[in-house]
Order: C-alpha cells, then sequence, then structure tokens
C-alpha cells in the first residue's frame, strides 16, 4: 500500500532530494505503508546508535526504530556527567576528553541491553567517536544510523526546542565538528539526511537493515 502525506514545513525538493531551506510551503512525502506498520526481529544480539548534530531528531528516529524492533531505548545524553551538562548548557563545546568515558559508556550501556536488539542515541560527530563506540561495543553487532541536515535547518530546528540544555548556540560547533560517514565506514553506518518525516526515515533504516541480513520481518 502506498500513501501520500502532506506535510507543512519548510524544505525544498531539488533533483528527487529534500533539503531544509527557510521555504513555507506543502511537502507530499510517498512512502510504503505497509512497510511501515510491519514488525521486524533479529536473530542475534544488534545494538544500533543513532547519531547525528542536535536537531536532526535522533530520540524520535531511535524510539520509533525501538518500537518497531520491539527493543529497548536508551537516550545517551543522559549518560552525560554533570561536567558535560553544565558545559554544554553555557555554550561551551565538549572537547575529545570530555567525550571519551561517555562514549565509552553509551556504547556499552546499549549493547549490554542488546539480548535482541537494542537502540541508542549519541551524537557520534566525528569518524574517530564512531569507531570508539564500536570498539567498546564488545561483540555485540553494531550499526550507526547518523542523521544530518545542513546548517540552517538545524539552527531553525534547535531554535524551536524548549527545556534543552542544548541551545541553538551549540548548532555552530556541531556542525563544523560533523564528518557524515563515506564509504570506509559503510560496513556499520548508515548515513540518512533528514529530508523526509520521521516515519519515512525509520523505514529507510529498516530498509537497510533488512538488506545488510541484520533483522527480519516477523
Amino acid at each position: 500500500m502506498i500513501s501520500v502525506v502532506r506535510c507543512p514545513g519548510r524544505l525544498e525538493k531539488s533533483g528527487g532530494h529534500f533539503a531544509g531551506k527557510d521555504l513555507y510551503g506543502v511537502v507530499e512525502f510517498t512512502f510504503d505503508l505497509q512497510n511501515i506498520m510491519a514488525m521486524y526481529t533479529s536473530s542475534e544480539p544488534l545494538a544500533i546508535i543513532v547519531g547525528g548534530p542536535a536537531g536532526t531528531g535522533k530520540t524520535t528516529v531511535g524510539e520509533g526504530l525501538a518500537e518497531k524492533l520491539d527493543a529497548s531505548y536508551i537516550e545517551g545524553d543522559s549518560l552525560h556527567p554533570p561536567a558535560n551538562i553544565e558545559k554544554m548548557s553555557n555554550g561551551i563545546p565538549l572537547t575529545d576528553d570530555d567525550r571519551w568515558d561517555w562514549l565509552t559508556d553509551v556504547a556499552k550501556t546499549v549493547s549490554s541491553r542488546a539480548k535482541g536488539v537494542s537502540v541508542g542515541s549519541c551524537s557520534a560527530l566525528t569518524k574517530k567517536y564512531r569507531a570508539h563506540l564500536r570498539e567498546h561495543a564488545g561483540n555485540t553487532k553494531f550499526i550507526v544510523v547518523f542523521l544530518w541536515a545542513e546548517k540552517d535547518e538545524l539552527h531553525r530546528r534547535v531554535s524551536g526546542r524548549k527545556g534543552h540544555y542544548m541551545g541553538a548556540n551549540m548548532v555552530q560547533s556541531q556542525y563544523d565538528l560533523m564528518q557524515v560517514p563515506q564509504s570506509d565506514e559503510a560496513d556499520f553506518c548508515i548515513p540518512l539526511l533528514t529530508d523526509a518525516p520521521p516515519e519515512e526515515l525509520i523505514g529507510r533504516v529498516l530498509t537497510d537493515l533488512e538488506e545488510r541480513k541484520l533483522i527480519s520481518k516477523r
């Protein structure tokens, strides 16, 4: 079954893709509703990290994946030590030294819950951070779903959030640090431009995981 959803937003279609722009309008997204409604399972322990800078929808996509996979979900931000949260709340970018222990904790926490599938979120902005996560996930099969968007779109989304310590002033530092996974990380990374509603993005991830033979429909 193919469904078309009309979504108010600030998106512009170009060359078959949607990019975040400051343009008002209504955009049509076409997706396979039957695929979106299906449930999935994994034959072996699988840990999935949903990464990307603030404003890409890591929590929404991560929780949606966890629901489809009947998996546990943990918000990586909840594992930050108080010192990290204080720095980010004051608009101070984290350093590598601030991140290493946190990344280790995220990897171990998510992988330890992967009796079937476990999903967590973590910015995982650079290649070396993703390698660190993978290294500390143990023997559990490990995948990073990396969400990304253009800077103006990220700033628009983060500016509209309320009650989160990651303010819009942090968008630039995260964007400058961001390294979208390339072909040399293709064995464990799924880069995904956030150019569609969450349901469509989740569907793309599930299709990719099926093609990798990591999950199957129940």
